[in-house]
Parts: C-alpha cells; structure tokens; sequence
C-alpha cells in the first residue's frame, strides 16, 4: 500500500521507474495507491523502461488494483518520454490492466487527467488491454492510447470509464488504437461503457487489414442535465472500415 495521509493540499508525485517492466498482482486484497480524502491531490506516475533501452520487455501488468488520487493525475506509459511514449512488449500486451479501478475525483474541484498508453510489436498481443475496469475522472480527461502489431491496437473489455462531474463540464475520453501488419482490429470494445457529462468522446481505429473500429455491446452517453451534450465522434480506417455491432 502507498497512501498519502498528511493534511496539507499542495499537489505531490508518487513516480516509479522501472528499467524494463512494471508489474503488480494481489489474489487477496487489492494493491492500493493513492491519497486519503483529507490530503492533497496524489499525482501516479508508473513509467516502464523509463531509460527506453528495453522496448521489448518494458510492458505494464496490473491486476487488482485501486488507484484513488484525490484529484491528481494518472500516467501509465513507458519510455524516455512517457507522455508520448508507451508501455511496450515484444512477446505480450504492452500494457495490462484487469480488474483495476482508478478515480481523479475531487470534491468541489476538477479531477485529475488520465493517460493510458502502450504498444506491443510482435504480434498475438495488444498494444493496450483494459479488462474489467473502472475509471472515474470527475472532470478529468481520460486518453487510452494502444498500438498493436500483427494485433490489436487497443482492447476494452467489461470497462467503465466516467469523465462526468456534478459541478461543471465532464472531461473528454479518447480512445485511440492502431493494428499493422493485418493481424487485428485499431480499436476493439466490447460491453464497455462510456460517460462523459457533455465532455466529448472521440474514437478512433486504424488497421491496414481489419475493422478500424469493432464496437461490440457497449454504451457511449455525452448527456449531462441542463447542457447541451457533448460532441461524439467515431472514425475507422481500414479496408474494412467502421463496425459497430
């Protein structure tokens, strides 16, 4: 467990760095980072092969853990320069999260951003799997970002993400995954469901030999009372374009 629990409201940032990989799992309770109510915002910075010498073994794996900022961001990437980087595999997902749950949220404030982004190369595997998980912003933005080779670029499954807010504006969701090489869809999401609280959601897929866009049993609702909802957009590229079952 890492849990902020002084009372003062200046922003701190809890980074880890990991030269390849970035791992966590509990079969019990699950692994806790975050801040208490009380406290300031918690900024979560976890950045695989941080040196960006171990592309191929520098994967991010959660599984049954609960991120809780208090209104600070989130960055689960990897890489010299993790805003723009990813978490990366040559053999697996480049990034993995299972039954994880992650809230900005901040009582009377706007949340914190969320960027998610990871890249696998050689194929069998996502860039970016997201599967049975939650994600409050609480006005926050939210950007997932996976890129799949002779894969999928981006998998959400049994996922919720909320970017919605009682006071203002919900925070803006994008969702970008590519597939090269033929082997899998940009962007697939199944049962998942999407709220942004008249924030815009924009979905975008690419894949050179599948659909850009596969949207399986899943919600997307920009609506929030007394405002004119929120822009969606949804893009695929692909010889076979834009699914949505």
């Amino acid at each position: 467990e890492i849990r902020r629990t002084d009372d003062s409201s200046t922003p701190v940032t809890f980074t880890l760095q990991a030269d390849s990989n970035s791992y966590g799992y509990t079969d019990d309770n699950p692994i806790f980072i975050g801040s208490d109510a009380n406290s300031g915002p918690l900024n979560v910075v976890l950045n695989s092969n941080f040196r960006g010498a171990n592309p191929n073994n520098g994967y991010i794996d959660l599984e049954s853990m609960s991120i809780v900022t208090n209104g600070g961001s989130v960055l689960l990437s990897g890489g010299s320069n993790p805003t723009s980087g990813a978490a990366s595999n040559g053999y697996g997902d480049g990034l993995d999260l299972y039954n994880v749950s992650i809230d900005t949220t901040r009582a009377g404030q706007t949340g914190g951003d969320i960027n998610i982004r990871g890249a696998s190369f050689y194929g069998g595997a996502a860039g970016a799997y997201l599967g049975n998980v939650t994600i409050l912003s609480g006005g926050g933005k939210v950007n997932i970002v996976g890129n799949g080779t002779y894969a999928d670029g981006l998998d959400l499954e049994d996922t919720s993400i909320d970017t919605s807010s009682a006071s203002q504006t919900g925070g803006d969701i994008g969702i970008n995954g590519t597939a090269v090489y033929g082997g899998g869809e940009g962007a697939y999401l199944y049962n998942t469901d999407l709220s942004s609280g008249a924030g815009g959601v924009t979905i975008k897929g690419n894949s050179d030999g599948n659909e850009g866009v596969d949207f399986y049993q899943g919600s997307i609702d920009s609506s929030r009372n007394g405002a004119i909802g929120g822009n969606i957009q949804i893009t695929g590229n692909s010889g076979y374009g834009y699914s949505d079952d």
